[in-house]
């Protein structure tokens, strides 16, 4: 069997999974997938990538669920004007990949269920980055 050798101690890898701080980030969308939401409603999963700045190359991920209720379709909205869908049209999710967006985060605290979720599965239990606004570069 072969060895695998660690020249470093594990006690010096820092946790890249921190959330980020709270702003503004330039970051283009880097996949996206059609999938059900826990409640049974169809959604997007997005992936985005830092482009510039100090966190270059981390990933931040978002779900778009496809709301029919005009109330609840705020971040549908600023997505579909990413790629200029209007109203009462249809729209490919593949023409997102590429594109380039100002992503918003903030730090969203877990709700006591989530927390307990991740003690559970042995997840941080601490508050994840929850993106805002996203608006088209340009």
């Amino acid at each position: 069997m072969a060895l695998v050798e660690l020249n470093f101690g594990l006690e010096d890898v820092e946790d890249s999974f921190k959330p980020l701080p709270g702003g503004q980030y330039a970051c283009k969308l880097t996949k996206q997938e059609l999938a059900k939401s826990q409640a049974g409603n169809t959604m997007l999963k997005i992936e985005w990538e830092i482009i510039d700045g100090d966190f270059i190359g981390r990933k931040l991920f978002d779900n778009v669920v496809i709301f029919d209720d005009p109330e609840k379709a705020w971040k549908l909205k600023q997505y579909a004007a990413l790629i200029g869908v209007e109203a009462g049209k249809s729209f490919d999710p593949a023409l997102f990949v590429g594109i380039e967006a100002i992503v918003t985060l903030d730090l969203k605290e877990q709700t006591a269920e989530q927390k307990e979720y991740c003690r559970a599965n042995g997840y941080d239990e601490g508050p994840r980055n929850n993106i805002k606004k996203v608006v088209l570069i340009g």
